[in-house]
């Protein structure tokens, strides 16, 4: 399915409700940023789609999975990743804290 279609479809997540001009568009950079922190460290990237509607997750073999919303995220990592990922993971909680 492509971008445009994919982002007709399902509904809007809370995360993603408008908080205003420069506000949602700060508030989305960091969220960016904290997510590709994220899954750099299980060896996938994350990055928004221009439309500010989907983001797009990649592993480094080529493999290619657009979600939609924050719901979508974690449960598209571990397909990419082909294991569980443990969001509490020590090494994992040392990053984001270097990062935040």
């Amino acid at each position: 399915m492509c971008l445009l279609c994919y982002s007709l479809t399902g509904e809007e997540h809370w995360t993603d409700v408008p908080v205003g001009g420069q506000e949602r568009t700060r508030a989305r950079a960091q969220r960016q940023k904290i997510l590709a922190a994220i899954l750099a460290a299980h060896g996938l990237d994350y990055s928004d789609d221009p439309t500010g509607v989907t983001a797009v997750m990649s592993d480094r073999k080529g493999s290619v999975t657009v979600v939609r919303g924050l719901a979508e995220v974690w449960g598209a990592a571990e397909d990419l990743a082909h294991r569980p990922l443990d969001p509490l993971d020590p090494a994992l909680l040392q990053r984001l804290s270097e990062i935040a």
